[in-house]
């Protein structure tokens, strides 16, 4: 019997995103989040399905930034007091089954976004849980209570804390406390729980997620909370590291840790077939380190993808500093055909553009595509499902890439992408078709294929 395949990256692979694997895309633990998914918030007021309003409606407001904690766009919780002393903004979660023989962490994103302070940050839980450092049961129990002014202005923190197992006689876990910059540091405060973390009440099942501004009545102040967390600790949650640094707006390269894609817009995670990125035709794209792009070489550009519809869209571009073409893929194009550019220089130039006309089949369900330039025989080339489909002559376009997306136009103002992204990559060579080949016979049981 012949040896089932096994994930392949052939070498010269300088970029790889896998919507299904933790260590490029936090979006794949999000699922072992037990609260609801924060990627469901929408701009706006008031609650949130499984938040509950902590202050009035107007105290509540969901905004759109592009600075979230990995340096990507999110939409954040973001608090706007009013002039009454009280509740000013933040949640109350819904309450969620837990075991109280297990470990459960507790963390959130928080920064102060405004140059007015007034009242404090509070993060906290509910049920009364045990304290560690001295057995008391603590009612309304708090991790953390800093006055807002103690927050750096612009600066986020991650804040993580944990509730441990009800029998537990131990003391503060070592990932509990703030972080800052990639870094732990300090605790602004510690809460009314004390520093030794708290473990659960005898007979706890359920249990909630409390981040608020409280006790202010200075409406030029508010906070912003990103991407709260309420996880079972049982090897499946993301680390500290995976919090601190690959973030849920961007996916990390799995062959350079120093490049990434950054999710513009992006909403919408798929746990189908392992996991994919939702592109929604309208303003849905992913920017690309630039470095990802190999410079003025051949190139394989790899991907797995599902489309939802066909539209004039683009599932990759990228160009030089003079606006010349380094990859250029229309798939499909609105009239059903997928385009494969290999350089424009300003749109001007003569380049080779090649043509394949897609067949209903091609164009639903999920199928693996390779765009290949090979400089040795100057040809580009088309493959489907590890099959080569249709072949041209080639042109170069020299110099470094300077800017580069996936699912829209280089400057991801149009040509969006309708459907569905998985898994990415980017060779800097030309790979043979034996290589196409066995990429694809890899991971296609994946796919139902």
């Amino acid at each position: 019997m012949a040896a089932k395949a096994g994930p392949a990256i052939e070498s010269g692979a300088v970029f790889s995103i896998d919507a299904a694997n933790k260590k490029s895309s936090l979006r794949f633990t999000q699922q072992n989040n037990l609260l609801v998914d924060p990627h469901t918030w929408a701009v706006g007021n008031d609650s949130s399905s499984g938040y509950g309003r902590n202050g009035d409606a107007a105290e509540q407001s969901r905004v759109d930034i592009t600075d979230d904690p990995w340096g990507g766009n999110s939409i954040v919780w973001a608090t706007t007091p009013d002039a009454v002393s009280g509740a000013d903004g933040g949640w109350n979660s819904t309450y969620y089954s837990i075991n109280q023989n297990k470990l459960y962490r507790y963390s959130i994103w928080v920064r102060r976004h405004t140059a007015g302070t007034g009242g404090t940050f509070y993060f906290g839980m509910n049920p009364a849980p045990v304290r560690n450092d001295n057995s008391a049961v603590q009612g309304n129990p708090y991790f953390s209570y800093p006055g807002q002014a103690s927050l750096t202005l612009n600066q986020w923190y991650l804040v993580v804390a944990h509730c441990f197992p009800q029998s537990y006689t131990g003391g503060r876990h070592v990932d509990s406390g703030w972080y800052t910059n990639g870094n732990k540091i300090s605790d602004l405060s510690y809460g009314n729980v004390g520093s030794q973390d708290v473990r659960w009440n005898s007979g706890t099942t359920s249990a909630n997620h409390r981040a608020y501004q409280y006790y202010t009545t200075n409406t030029s102040s508010g906070l912003q909370f990103a991407y709260p967390r309420l996880d079972l600790c049982d090897g499946n949650e993301p680390s500290i590291s995976d919090l601190l640094n690959t973030g849920e707006s961007s996916s990390k390269n799995l062959t350079n840790a120093n490049t990434f894609a950054k999710k513009v817009n992006m909403k919408t995670f798929n746990t189908n077939n392992g996991g994919s990125f939702s592109f929604n035709g309208t303003n849905d794209t992913m920017s690309l380190s630039p470095a990802a792009i190999p410079a003025a070489s051949s190139f394989t550009f790899l991907l797995w993808i599902n489309i939802n519809a066909v539209q004039a869209s683009s599932i990759i571009e990228a160009k030089n500093s003079a606006g010349g073409r380094t990859i250029n893929v229309h798939l499909p194009w609105s009239d059903n055909n997928v385009y494969f550019d290999s350089g424009a220089i300003n749109g001007s130039t003569t380049y080779s553009r090649l043509v394949y006309a897609t067949a209903l089949a091609d164009r639903t369900g999920w199928h693996q595509w390779a765009f290949i330039k090979n400089l040795s025989n100057s040809t580009i080339s088309i493959f489907l499902d590890g099959n080569q489909i249709a072949t041209g002559s080639s042109s170069l376009v020299t110099g470094t890439t300077t800017v580069a997306n996936i699912g829209s136009s280089a400057g991801g103002s149009s040509s969006f992408y309708n459907g569905d992204v998985s898994n990415i990559r980017i060779y800097n060579q030309a790979l043979s078709d034996d290589q196409v080949k066995r990429n694809f016979r890899a991971i296609r049981g994946r796919y139902g294929i």
